[in-house]
């Protein structure tokens, strides 16, 4: 499937503030209202969030690749990511960063990963020119079956707090190609509130 997706904020189903892929799917952010040009930065595309999706979302990222999605070949492209309105952030008084002119996401009350894209790669799974702002623990983070492939291209990711992105094998004994090129990563925060670690670009976990 095929889907191209005009420019306006899309929450789910029902307003419920996560869309759920349980089949593979092309999705193609950017177009004109009319279907007659596609221009992803004139013509945005969000899924942006705000406090009333964190109970009906829970713990689910913005796109949910599903535990039974059936094996295909999934293409997010086009789309900005963005949990900045839902997050909970101390005042920029108290903030731990000297000189910091806003105030940092709250971790002991960000212990819910909320990505913008997780779940399991069965086929393959393509993410290009795409901007992720604001997400909690990972903007992109899977696990990849059967050595099929991944391809993370051409995206902007700032303020996201632990990692860029991540991915883990989950099948022992076959290595997955994950291919992530002309990205641009700024602003990964550290995962605790005492700041023994600093957030991470890229993180790549055997399985």
């Amino acid at each position: 499937y095929k889907i191209c997706i005009a420019a306006g904020n899309y929450t789910g189903k029902l307003d419920i503030g996560y869309i759920g892929l349980d089949k593979p799917v092309e999705m193609y952010g950017g177009y004109s209202v009319d279907f007659g040009s596609r221009d992803i930065l004139k013509n945005r595309t969000t899924i942006y969030t705000e406090p009333k999706h964190n109970g009906t979302a829970g713990s689910k990222a913005l796109i949910q690749l599903e535990d039974k999605i059936t094996p295909g070949n999934v293409v997010i492209d086009g789309f900005m990511f963005d949990r900045g309105a839902a997050n909970n952030y101390k005042p920029a008084s108290t903030s731990e960063v000297k000189g910091l002119l806003s105030g940092i996401m709250i971790p002991e009350q960000l212990q819910t990963e909320k990505p913008a894209i997780t779940g399991i790669v069965r086929g393959s799974l393509t993410v290009r020119n795409c901007v992720f702002n604001n997400m909690t623990y990972f903007a992109v983070t899977a696990g990849i079956e059967n050595a099929n492939s991944v391809k993370i291209e051409n995206n902007v990711f700032t303020a996201v707090r632990y990692a860029a992105m991540e991915f883990w094998g989950r099948t022992n004994g076959k290595c997955a190609p994950v291919e992530i090129a002309y990205n641009t990563i700024l602003f990964m925060w550290t995962c605790t509130k005492t700041f023994e670690t600093l957030g991470y670009g890229i993180r790549t976990q055997s399985g």
